[in-house]
């Protein structure tokens, strides 16, 4: 009876270690192959079509995945594309033709060579077209294989053929042989053995979650190391772009004004790469989160072409706004990322402009019924312009990353080439889709559709006694007189100090500083500041630990009225400073104009009783 339950135990164990160990061989084929399948090139996978193109030159570079792919694991032993036919399945890509196996030498089969009696799942994959792994493993004269094949798809989502992939199972069968062992001794009547093999199956599992922790690990750091980036890349850009806008500010000679313009705009598209390659990262590692709310959309269409309006007005260029009458007034969208979109369209839009007009439109999607309340509708968004237009062979690479075209006119534009990729990753996170119309010589048209549920307008506002705009202002002390604040600047960055300093003193005020936390919460008790700028990250006391010691202390939520100037400036790490008692969040590098808001807020919160 003893030896009945052990057998049990044991079979049960032994099974499920194996089924385990063929598991994580499938699921590891199965990324192998939609790794390779994502690696290949569709439109050379689809120009090699004929038996004299095996070996040249196109066939080199359509099979430089595999071949990389076979380098890097030794366990593939064959690693192909073929297609369907009329006749069956032919093969069009064999990487046989340039790493032959030690242990079973072969000739590669040539470009349209028929796949003689293809395995089931090879059949079902070209039936489905989806991703398919061999349930079972297949055995010949040369060892025990699985196999796996995925499909690859043109930017247009049309099939131009299938990667296969055949792994050897040598080694799975290597780290059975220890599991049989102990199965066999484990029968043969030691009921010892059957607590080792428990022992051995907690240890896998253990290993297991010990690589999920690395692969965890492993996130946090790029995660972290993204942060840091931006950190260290931010920090001096403040210090360059704030104080080139101040001497900008000063009499200039028409050559140094030149220069300073040339080195200021330089600053900010070495922000704007940093921003796409961070925001890219994201989007890439599934890391990004839409922040999804109600929102005015009118006014959010305004802002966005009122931003591009100096662009085209520096290439004499109409740009125009146009919203149809059956727009809703407010929508619930994640209106930062929309906004995000569209000015990538339509700076895109104007860069290869040279005459003409750009025209933005917004428009119910035909077919799409809006009811008033919070109902469902379908907008369809459109930037129309006159520019140079594109071939439709070039429409198909305008959203790979990192890909920039050109013109038979025009040589390529600057930038990252990754505008067009992150919009079109952030019109399907929203869930629509992005299309593109264009003609050489005539322009181009770059409409997408999002669905949204209709939020409700909000009321119209009630009169109330508003500052002058920001722009009335005069600099010096006029502004200080009108806004009269306590302000301790506190930064362990001497340049980020200086450049606060400075800027306040041209609106008239004198700030106090510190260079990091503790010596900030000594100030605060001596000069009770009306406005604190602190930095975040600061050694020996930082500005989060800062803000909480000032805040229960004091006990008081809004005095001093304490704003986070960080170059860490994503929702989580806004979120944080709020948390921490922070009362707003202004992003290095430091703009004067959000400097000037920030200080018409705390003055207003001065002004206000205590409670």
């Amino acid at each position: 009876m003893i030896f009945a339950v052990a057998a049990v135990a044991l079979s049960f164990n032994y099974w499920s270690a194996t089924r385990l160990l063929r598991h994580q061989v499938r699921e590891n084929l199965r990324q192998l192959v939609s790794i390779a399948a994502g690696e290949m090139d569709p439109s050379l996978v689809a120009a090699i079509t004929r038996p004299e193109q095996t070996g040249d030159p196109d066939y080199r570079r359509a099979s430089a995945p595999l071949v990389k792919l076979r380098r890097l694991v030794p366990e593939i032993y064959y690693a192909y594309v073929f297609i369907v036919s009329p006749e069956g399945l032919r093969y069009t890509i064999d990487s046989t033709y340039y790493i032959q196996n030690a242990s079973a030498p072969a000739s590669a089969v040539s470009v349209g060579d028929l796949y003689v009696d293809p395995s089931k799942d090879a059949l079902e994959a070209a039936r489905t077209g989806v991703v398919t792994i061999s349930t079972r493993p297949y055995t010949d004269d040369f060892g025990s294989f699985m196999s796996g094949f995925a499909p690859v798809r043109n930017d247009a989502g049309e099939l131009v053929g299938f990667v296969g992939i055949d792994i050897s199972l040598a080694q799975l069968q290597r780290q059975e042989f220890p599991l049989l062992l102990t199965y066999l001794l484990s029968l043969a009547g030691s009921a010892g053995f059957s607590v080792l093999a428990a022992n051995f199956h907690r240890r896998s599992l253990k290993a297991r979650a010990r690589a999920f922790q690395a692969m965890a690990a492993a996130d946090r750091a790029k995660s972290t190391f993204l942060a840091t980036l931006s950190h260290e890349i931010r920090t001096p850009l403040n210090g360059v772009l704030g104080m080139t806008g101040l001497v900008l500010a000063t009499e200039l000679t028409a050559q140094q004004r030149e220069c300073l313009d040339i080195a200021q705009s330089s600053g900010e598209a070495l922000l704007g790469l940093l921003n796409e390659l961070l925001d890219f990262t994201k989007i890439e590692s599934g890391s990004l989160q839409l922040d999804l709310a109600p929102c005015q959309l009118r006014p959010l269409l305004e802002e966005a072409v009122a931003t591009c309006s100096s662009l085209a007005l520096a290439k004499a260029l109409q740009l125009s706004l146009v919203i149809g009458p059956e727009v809703p007034q407010a929508i619930r969208t994640d209106a930062i990322r929309l906004r995000q979109i569209l000015l990538n369209l339509i700076g895109n839009a104007i860069k290869f402009t040279d005459a003409g007009s750009v025209v933005v439109s917004v428009q119910v999607a035909a077919g799409s019924t809006q009811a008033p309340g919070p109902d469902a509708t379908t907008l369809t968004f459109c930037v129309t312009d006159t520019g140079v237009g594109m071939a439709a062979d070039q429409i198909g690479l305008l959203f790979q990353p990192f890909r920039q075209l050109t013109t038979s006119a025009n040589a390529p534009q600057a930038g990252t080439g990754l505008g067009l990729a992150i919009s079109q990753q952030l019109v399907a996170a929203l869930g629509g889709l992005i299309e593109v119309e264009s003609t050489p010589g005539r322009g181009s048209v770059f409409r997408f559709s999002l669905p949204v549920d209709v939020a409700a307008a909000d009321p119209a506002p009630s009169p109330v006694a508003l500052p002058p705009p920001l722009s009335a202002e005069v600099d010096g002390a006029a502004f200080a007189l009108r806004h009269p604040l306590r302000i301790l600047v506190v930064d362990d960055s001497a340049v980020n100090r200086r450049l606060c300093e400075l800027l306040l003193r041209r609106l008239g005020y004198g700030p106090e500083s510190a260079v990091d936390g503790l010596e900030a919460l000594e100030r605060q008790q001596i000069l009770d500041p009306d406005l604190i700028l602190m930095d975040v990250q600061m050694p020996r006391l930082d500005g989060l630990e800062a803000t909480r010691r000032i805040r229960a202390a004091t006990r008081r939520p809004q005095r001093p009225w304490i704003v986070a100037v960080t170059a860490f400036s994503s929702a989580e790490e806004r979120q944080a400073a709020l948390q921490a008692g922070m009362n707003d969040v202004l992003a290095k590098p430091l703009k004067a104009e959000a400097l000037k808001a920030c200080l018409v807020a705390a003055h207003a919160r001065s002004c206000q009783p205590s409670p």
